[in-house]
């Protein structure tokens, strides 16, 4: 392979043209032969080892658009003005060489951009490269214009670009400990197994030498493992190998509507214009309203509520009924006290217990007086296991506390206290009803008694009713 040098690299080599083989066999008096390491390719690196640290790369402008054009593209019923203003936007990208040393030393690069706007990405290969050359203008840092990023800057950016990817190299910093540690625990393995066999040996001798030998293998021992554990040790270095510095041109459009600006944004090498954004769903756009409070909307954020007919505004807070689907504005928002959906008027009820509005899902009409009340002020009747019923047609019993119909409670004769049916008994001799407290069952038969009708045995302290209580005095 033939290759002709550079100006530079002439002066480097000394002679204008290198005649290149890649195999030996082919090597002669007026050839050079490229081995890796060779003198070649490192006398190549050395030369570029300084060249391209700092570059400034300046975009050429490709699209333009001008303060009547973007006019033409504003649609909105509300009276607005643009001014425009040429600013200079910059991105930079921070190139390095992360060094991993243990038992082995691997080498790996990463690439960190930065935007004007701080969003960072970072990458293990180049891939910005082509964003860096082709038809742009590249000047070196000493022989560029003031431009509008300072050194301070640089400096603020490059620590930032660092942390990222201190962060991004922690995952990778992770791997590589994982396979230190494998090829560690096989290393000691291995010198533990060589070791203990030899300490073993000598350790059975008589001979006091080899005796002592043994000790000394002993502590030749864990100084090896020491060293073992120091040499799988991971040490990460990053070195800044250059960076760059990007400047595109940008034309900013100021939108004034009343006291509210918003910014249009031109990149003039991408040709990519960024609208404003719309302050209820974040839609890009030019056409636009504005609401009392000033918020910059698109066609689809400012509705007209279906209530009292008014503008209403997403940004602000908009609703929509929960069963017909249309937009209400906070004045007419109704929300269900009970489960928290938004309805309109026509389909929330105010709840004639508790004073609650609640949507038609939580709305409940009394089996036994028809009164419409909340779900939460509506329960089952533990008798009859029918429902719903309102809190006015329900007691609560005060032995299971379950509530029931007022139909079926019943009064204990003994105590006078109100329990539902479920909790009290009639009396199988007399009929009357006690509680469960004041009810006492026969022993042999089972039938229900009250105070009146229940005979206790004394030596016992059974319960038993009149007729087997005299059997059992018989007995």
């Amino acid at each position: 392979m033939t290759v002709e040098l550079t100006e530079e690299l002439t002066k480097e080599f000394g002679k204008p043209v290198l005649n290149l083989v890649f195999s030996p066999k082919k090597l002669t008096e007026k050839s050079e032969l490229v081995t890796h390491g060779g003198f070649i390719p490192s006398k190549i690196l050395l030369f570029l080892q300084e060249k391209g640290q700092k570059v400034v790369v300046k975009e050429v402008p490709k699209f333009s658009l001008t303060k009547s054009e973007v006019e033409k593209m504003v649609f909105s019923s509300r009276k607005f003005e643009v001014k425009n203003k040429k600013n200079i936007i910059y991105e930079l990208v921070f190139n390095y060489k992360v060094i991993f040393v243990s038992d082995e030393k691997t080498e790996e690069l990463y690439s960190v951009k930065i935007d004007s706007e701080n969003k960072i990405s970072v990458s293990k290969i180049s891939i910005f490269a082509e964003d860096f050359f082709g038809q742009k203008e590249i000047l070196e840092l000493s022989q560029r214009d003031s431009g509008v990023i300072s050194e301070n800057e640089i400096n603020e950016k490059f620590l930032f670009a660092s942390k990222e990817l201190e962060k991004v190299l922690a995952k990778r910093i992770a791997e590589i400990e994982n396979q230190l540690l494998n090829r560690l625990v096989g290393n000691l393995k291995r010198i533990k197994n060589y070791y203990s066999e030899q300490i073993e040996t000598f350790s059975k001798s008589v001979v006091p030498d080899l005796q002592a030998k043994a000790v000394f293998l002993k502590q030749e021992l864990e100084r090896k493992k020491v060293e073992e554990i120091n040499f799988h040790s991971l040490k990460v270095d990053l070195v800044l190998l250059s960076f760059q510095i990007l400047e595109k041109e940008k034309i900013d459009f100021l939108l004034k509507v009343g006291e509210k600006e918003v910014v249009a944004s031109l990149d003039c090498s991408s040709g990519k214009f960024d609208l404003p954004k719309c302050e209820g769903c974040k839609t890009q756009t030019l056409k636009f309203e504005t609401c009392e409070k000033n918020h910059f909307l698109c066609e689809n954020c400012h509705p007209v509520c279906s209530s009292c007919g008014k503008e209403t505004c997403v940004a602000c807070g908009t609703s929509v009924c929960t069963f017909d689907g249309k937009v209400l504005c906070k004045k007419c928002e109704k929300t269900c006290d009970s489960c928290g959906l938004f309805t309109c008027k026509t389909h929330s009820h105010f709840s004639e217990i508790g004073n609650q509005i609640v949507c038609e899902n939580c709305l409940v009409v009394c089996k036994n007086c028809g009164a419409k009340v909340s779900v939460d002020f509506a329960f089952g009747c533990s008798v009859s296991g029918e429902g719903l019923f309102c809190e006015n047609c329900l007691n609560t019993c005060r032995n299971c506390l379950k509530k029931y119909l007022k139909k079926f409670e019943s009064e204990c004769s003994f105590c006078g206290q109100v329990f539902c049916e479920d909790c009290s008994q009639k009396c199988s001799f007399c009929g009357l009803t006690n509680c469960q407290l004041h009810l006492s069952n026969c022993v042999e038969c089972g039938k229900s008694l009250c105070k009146t009708h229940a005979k206790k045995d004394l030596q016992s302290q059974d319960i038993f009713c009149e007729k087997h209580f005299e059997k059992e005095s018989e007995n």
